[in-house]
């Protein structure tokens, strides 16, 4: 056969043990074999950090790439044949697109002919031993997760608030440790929602007092808080499969912390704070909706007057601003001052002597949802050795594992304290409103109440269709202020 010229294909999935050859070592063995063979280089392809076996669920762009460059007269050049692919499917589309056009394989220092019965076999020995290694390798790597969260070890990159503590003789992790400088940042999250305060608020004073996030940017956003405090590694937690297993680090935040965040994040009465460029400058625009479509209203101009206005093409109607929010205004200091003085009146007639309970609740709910997956646990364990059969299994999960939620669900109910409406409230409400900054005046509006500003005819201001339902029973103690102490 006459090769015309070597088309070189590298690549390289991910090689933690750097035991492996990197896509800049093949190219250079590559190139040597053309070199050697007197064979002029037409292209060089490369997939890097890109399985090829059956269970990568990656795209191989380079891959791909081969069936447009390779053509007859060309000879396929690689550094190993497991590069070229370790799954059935690739290996029989390439050898099918190749074999027509006379396009020889190399790799190792020999040159293999597709077309040629004795090559093809030993093409199809080396592919099997190929995929007999990717299942290996397969199964060691899953059995190690499994031992390894069996025994709590961590698991992935050191997150936010931990620093890796290395072997100085091999550089290996050997633990993971709360980082001096970052786990208190951390905590003063977690503390901070849990007390009420509104995750944006939280990162506008830590982007004003020049603290970094995980990738070194002096820019907090909210979602970024909430992202950070809903990870279960900060309570010494591992998640494997869907299970939840105690790490072997320690923890951050405590697990009745944990819960009670989780609630807290959440809830869906708690506004979702999404990643904005620029400061809310109005307090109901994208929070007011239109009566007829439901859309959100947004600040307009009318005539060098500002306005809320739907969106929707054609609008469906559009209200005077300051009007707009002067009746929203007075019915948030009204639900604020019923608000005060439900918890005043409440907590009058209650024994100061006695703690609150809400959050000592959190962990027996917790210590019980424990308890019986510890016992739904041992259940399995006698199911394995043959103690117990399948049926008796399926009649003990039916009646355990619905107590198990309750305990969780009951933990979560008892730790949700999200609303913003939850700050200390034994000031007037007028005063009150006007120490908050207009984002929290917004996170209060959200949770407490749904404006629905309805249309209506001619031009005079009608308070009455400014609709304001408030989400909670004022007549009632609120969800939410079981913590609270005047």
């Amino acid at each position: 056969m006459t090769i015309e010229r070597a088309v070189i294909y590298a690549r390289v999935s991910s090689d933690q043990s750097g035991t492996g050859r990197s896509v800049t070592e093949q190219l250079a063995d590559c190139r040597a074999e053309c070199a050697r063979n007197g064979w002029p280089i037409g292209e060089e392809v490369t997939d890097v950090d890109i399985g090829a076996s059956e269970w990568s669920g990656k795209d191989r762009p380079g891959f791909r790439q081969l069936f447009q460059v390779l053509r007859r007269g060309d000879v396929l050049v690689v550094w190993e044949l497991s590069r070229l692919s370790r799954n059935d499917d690739d290996r029989a589309a390439i050898a099918s697109f190749c074999k027509p056009l006379g396009i020889p394989w190399h790799s190792g220092g020999r040159t293999y002919d597709p077309t040629d019965a004795d090559d093809a076999f030993t093409l199809d020995i080396g592919h099997a031993v190929s995929k007999k290694e990717s299942a290996q390798t397969r199964a060691r790597i899953i059995r190690a997760l499994k031992a390894n969260a069996a025994d709590g070890k961590w698991h992935g990159r050191t997150v936010y608030g931990y620093r890796a503590v290395r072997d100085p003789g091999t550089g290996k992790i050997t633990a993971r440790v709360p980082d001096e400088v970052t786990a208190p940042i951390v905590r003063e999250a977690a503390e901070r929602i849990l007390k009420g305060d509104s995750q944006r608020s939280i990162a506008l004073d830590f982007t004003a007092r020049g603290l970094l996030t995980s990738n070194g940017s002096a820019r907090w956003q909210g979602f970024t808080i909430r992202t950070m405090l809903l990870r279960p590694v900060y309570a010494g937690l591992r998640v494997h499969n869907g299970v939840v297993v105690q790490g072997n680090w320690e923890p951050i935040l405590s697990p009745d912390e944990f819960a009670r965040l989780g609630a807290v994040l959440t809830d869906p009465a708690r506004p979702q704070i999404l990643s904005r460029g620029t400061a809310p400058k109005y307090l109901l625009s994208g929070i007011a909706l239109c009566g007829t479509c439901q859309r959100p209203l947004y600040k307009h101009m009318n005539h060098k007057r500002p306005i809320y206005k739907c969106m929707s093409s054609p609008s469906h109607m559009a209200r005077e601003l300051s009007k707009v929010d002067g009746v929203v205004i007075a019915e948030m200091l009204r639900a604020i001052e019923q608000y005060r003085v439900e918890l005043f009146f409440r907590d009058a007639e209650t024994d100061h002597d006695v703690e609150p309970t809400a959050v000592s609740d959190v962990g027996d709910h917790l210590a019980k949802a424990r308890e019986l997956q510890q016992r739904l646990d041992a259940v399995y364990d006698e199911v394995a050795e043959g103690k117990v059969s399948a049926a008796a299994l399926a009649r003990i999960e039916a009646r355990l594992l619905p107590q198990i939620e309750t305990a969780k669900e009951a933990a979560r109910s008892a730790a949700r304290v999200s609303d913003p409406s939850a700050k200390v409230l034994n000031t007037p409400a007028e005063d009150l409103w006007a120490s908050w900054t207009l984002d929290e005046q917004r996170d209060f509006v959200r949770s407490a109440a749904e404006i629905v500003v309805m249309p209506g005819a001619g031009r005079v201001f009608d308070p009455s269709l400014v609709q304001v339902t408030l989400r909670k029973n004022l007549r009632q103690r609120p969800e939410g202020f079981e913590h609270y102490e005047p």
